[in-house]
C-alpha cells in the first residue's frame, strides 16, 4: 500500500504536518494566515499502515487563505499542470507551428534552508523513511532541473525551427 504526508514549510523553516484532506479543502492553520508556504507531499510505502520507504517528493508555493487553510481550485490544477499540456507529446517542429510558443514554467523545488528544515523533520519524525530520503530527494530535484532543462532546449529548438521558416518564407 501507499500513503501520503501533506507539509507545509514556512518562510522560516518551521514544518507542519497537516491532515490529507478527502475534498480539496486542507485544514487551516490559524497563525499561518496569508503567508506563502511549501507545500510538500510525500509518498510512501507502507507495511502494516506505518510508513516504510519514500516513493517520490512533489512541492509547489502557495498561498494560504486569511484563516490559513488552502483550497485546491480548477484554476490551480491547470497551473500545476501547465508544462503537461503545452508540452506533453509535441515535438519542436509542432510547437513551431503554433501562433505563440509559450515559456515554460520552472518545476517548484525546495530551497536549501527548506530541505534542511524537511531533512530535519523526517529525522526526528519520521526515521523510518530516513535511510532513503536525502537520495530519493535528490533524485527528485535533478529531475526537475533536467526536465526544465530540456524544456527550454525544445522551446529554443522550436524558436530557431520558426525563424528559418520565417526567413525562407521571405526569400
Amino acid at each position: 500500500m501507499t500513503g501520503i504526508k501533506c507539509l507545509y514549510i514556512t518562510k522560516d523553516n518551521h514544518v507542519y504536518k497537516i491532515p490529507v484532506p478527502n475534498d480539496n479543502f486542507y485544514k487551516p492553520i490559524s497563525h499561518l494566515s496569508n503567508q506563502e508556504v511549501l507545500f510538500t507531499l510525500l509518498y510512501y510505502e507502507t507495511i502494516n499502515r506505518t510508513p516504510a520507504k519514500l516513493i517520490y517528493a512533489n512541492f509547489d508555493r502557495i498561498q494560504l487563505n486569511d484563516d490559513g487553510g488552502y483550497e485546491l481550485t480548477i484554476d490551480e490544477i491547470k497551473k500545476r499542470y501547465y508544462n503537461f499540456d503545452h508540452y506533453g507529446f509535441i515535438s519542436a517542429e509542432l510547437l513551431s507551428q503554433k501562433e505563440f510558443i509559450p515559456i515554460p514554467q520552472a518545476t517548484t523545488i525546495p530551497t536549501a534552508s527548506e530541505k534542511e528544515a524537511l531533512y530535519c523533520y523526517i529525522k526526528n519524525k519520521l526515521p523510518i523513511l530516513w535511510c532513503d530520503f536525502s537520495k530519493t530527494l535528490e533524485n527528485y530535484i535533478d529531475s526537475c532541473i533536467h526536465n526544465d532543462l530540456e524544456l527550454k532546449q525544445l522551446v529554443k529548438k522550436a524558436s530557431m525551427l520558426r525563424n528559418n521558416a520565417l526567413k525562407k518564407h521571405v526569400n
